[in-house]
């Protein structure tokens, strides 16, 4: 998996299979959720933290389907 990008939704995101995917060499995108407020909470702040020219932010709202995506990205350090 060296070099990939893992994709999670929430329901797979804990620091277990975060750490696997650290392990095989990959990189990963999990979704966080309102219910999971503490890691929620720490996402949010690590982004306010960081550099706004370390990150790149993404929101795409799509009314017709009820759906709201929000993404971001940036290189400080992994979750462990």
């Amino acid at each position: 998996m060296k070099g990939a990008l893992v994709t999670i939704d929430a329901i797979a995101t804990n620091a277990k299979i975060a750490q696997a995917i650290k392990d095989a060499g990959a990189d990963y995108l999990l979704a966080v959720k309102a219910n999971q407020p503490t890691l929620r909470a720490d996402a949010q702040s690590a982004f306010a933290a960081a550099d706004p020219a370390a990150a790149d932010s993404f929101v795409d709202h799509d009314k017709g389907q009820f759906a709201a995506t929000s993404a971001a990205s940036n290189s400080g350090p992994s979750a462990s």
